[in-house]
């Protein structure tokens, strides 16, 4: 059986989380060209910021905990 609650607590927290990056970014306003630091790079909003801030022409520089989120930020999200 298929529990709804689940999916929409889900759907609330992935939502919850993209609204943070968005906001927290446009508060910043960066110019392209700029660099924008990211903490946590690997985390929820940490890789959704940074992928928006690659998109405004952000030079973008994550950091993360261990040499595996390290790889995954530079090789599947496009942080340098």
């Amino acid at each position: 059986m298929l529990n709804h609650n689940l999916i929409f607590l889900s759907f609330v927290d992935e939502t919850i989380y993209r609204a943070t990056a968005f906001i927290g970014l446009n508060k910043c306003n960066p110019k392209p060209g700029e660099t924008f630091l990211v903490t946590a790079a690997a985390g929820a909003v940490g890789s959704i910021i940074g992928q928006l801030a690659k998109l405004k022409g952000l030079k973008v520089i994550g950091l993360a905990g261990s040499k595996n989120k390290v790889n995954w930020c530079k090789d599947e999200l496009g942080l340098n």
